[in-house]
């Protein structure tokens, strides 16, 4: 049976998260409130689903509950998705692979009114910083091995404390 929506690295890989959560900090005088911010990781929890993505939920380390933007991140190219829409006409295909590839913000969560700014700052990781492109896969990947602690009856949802950076 698939078990359909996202989870969080922290729910399966907590000592990874941990460790590997990107985190910057915004001093004052930014057009961001000053204060650190976690950019945490949620994976798609459906072992028949391959779709080589993260939903990536910007939160103050101070309210980590808080979400203050929602981002889509699909590494992979256009190609690729195209592919997972192959039942849709061929214009349709298109389009979804065209918006599942890169980033936006997603449109089913609600976002803060710093979204567009935390969207522009994870585009300019990505753009500028491969290895963290190469550590969201690499985490996509041990997500995926890790399996589903739901089903397991593991019930430990609560987050480990973050080393600060």
């Amino acid at each position: 049976m698939a078990d359909f929506g996202m989870a969080d690295l922290f729910e399966r890989c907590p000592d990874l998260a941990v460790r590997e959560t990107r985190t910057v900090f915004v001093p004052p005088g930014d057009a961001l409130p000053a204060g650190e911010y976690g950019f945490l990781e949620n994976y798609c929890v459906d072992s028949s689903c391959d779709c080589r993505r993260v939903v990536i939920r910007v939160c103050n380390a101070q309210n980590p509950t808080v979400a203050l933007a929602t981002i889509n991140y699909g590494w992979e190219t256009e190609e690729f998705y195209r592919g997972w829409f192959k039942s849709a006409p061929p214009d349709e295909a298109a389009e979804m692979a065209r918006d599942i590839t890169g980033t936006c913000l997603d449109l089913i969560n609600p976002q803060s009114d710093y979204a567009d700014y935390f969207l522009a700052l994870f585009r300019e990781m990505i753009a500028h910083d491969a290895d963290y492109v190469a550590r969201l896969a690499r985490h996509y990947r041990e997500f995926r091995r890790q399996g589903n602690p739901r089903r397991s009856g593991n019930t430990n949802r609560q987050r480990p404390k973050r080393r600060r950076r």
